[in-house]
């Protein structure tokens, strides 16, 4: 205690812990490092995805084109297509999602691998056999006991594993995202806009 204040004097050693101990607090990661997807909702301007602790809510004007934009791809490359990754970025409520299409141009009929260049802005891979069509969009995560389940969300069968990298945990030099295979998502987009079949 100083002497004559009635305050208490820490040691300098003992302040920068407790500093170093509240800064840690205020930035652990609140997302896992995968979630799986049960439901999957498909709205004019939103996607809803979700799991069993937290939904992902992606809007906005372009939201819902691009995610037809990705129907009409696996639609026309559909043989072509050997999986995908989804991915999420997080980073506090704040998160960005990245959909990779891995393509095979090998099965890839002729003129298909110029649109894909031309429309998809599509990639090449370390595989040589292999291209990436890449989707974005961004959005916020929120507890899913928050969010009012209704008829317009479709249950995915299997789940879906998303790899998500929240930036409060740092980065993960061994993150790799998780090839997963394309139906589900054809399915609850089906499903959305009439009866399942």
């Amino acid at each position: 205690m100083l002497k004559g204040t009635g305050r208490l004097a820490l040691p300098a050693g003992v302040l920068f812990a407790l500093v170093m101990l509240i800064g840690c607090t205020v930035s652990s990661p609140k997302l896992p490092e995968t979630e799986k997807i049960v439901y999957f909702k498909a709205g004019d301007n939103v996607l809803l995805a979700r799991g069993e602790k937290y939904t992902y809510s992606f809007s906005g004007a372009s939201t819902r084109s691009l995610y037809d934009r990705w129907l009409v791809l696996k639609r026309d490359y559909g043989d072509a297509v050997r999986g995908m990754t989804v991915n999420f970025e997080a980073n506090d409520d704040k998160v960005n999602a990245q959909y990779n299409t891995f393509i095979r141009i090998d099965r890839l009929k002729p003129g298909q691998k110029e649109i894909l260049q031309r429309d998809y802005n599509a990639q090449p891979t370390a595989n040589p056999q292999e291209w990436v069509v890449t989707f974005q969009a961004s959005g916020y995560s929120g507890l899913s006991r928050n969010y009012i389940m209704d008829d317009g969300y479709v249950k995915l069968d299997p789940p879906i594993t998303v790899s998500i990298n929240d930036k409060t945990r740092g980065i993960n030099p061994l993150w790799i995202p998780l090839i997963i295979p394309a139906f589900p998502f054809i399915m609850a987009y089906g499903c959305a806009k009439g009866p399942c079949v």
